[in-house]
């Protein structure tokens, strides 16, 4: 894997830099948890939406739930 050289990627390397499934990414992108350009016709996922939906999911997981109990 390598890390891309360019702002905008397709859902393929959308889906590849996250670490999930093209499926996935649809969800996502349906639900509004990741934005998506449109570059003319295209659908496009600029890197700096996917770090800011990254830096979102950060936490404690079942840790902080285990917590809160």
């Amino acid at each position: 894997d390598h890390i891309p050289t360019r702002r905008l990627l397709t859902a393929h390397e959308a889906a590849q830099y996250l670490g999930i499934g093209t499926t996935k990414l649809n969800e996502l992108r349906r639900t509004k948890k990741i934005r998506v350009v449109r570059f003319m016709s295209d659908a496009r996922y600029d890197i700096a939406d996917l770090d800011r939906f990254i830096d979102q999911q950060r936490g404690w997981g079942l840790f902080n739930s285990w917590r809160a109990s």
